[in-house]
């Protein structure tokens, strides 16, 4: 009796341990997203502005009109 309990308390463990680092590196991959839009918006953000002549507020209107 002793021994199927400790088996079923090491499994129990080697579950518990396993969804404990699957949701870490589900974490770690939400902020890896995370900061390449971050990048992704930079990068737009930096070829809207460097067009001639363009002011904020039409940079701003291309934006929400996906034109750019």
């Amino acid at each position: 009796m002793a021994k199927l309990l400790s088996v079923v308390g090491i499994l129990a463990a080697i579950f518990v341990c396993g969804y404990y680092i699957g949701s870490q590196n589900k974490k770690i991959e939400y902020i890896t997203k995370e900061v390449e839009v971050v990048k992704y918006v930079d990068k737009e953000k930096s070829a809207i502005y460097s067009a001639s002549n363009i002011t904020r507020d039409t940079a701003i209107r291309l934006l929400e009109n996906n034109q750019f």
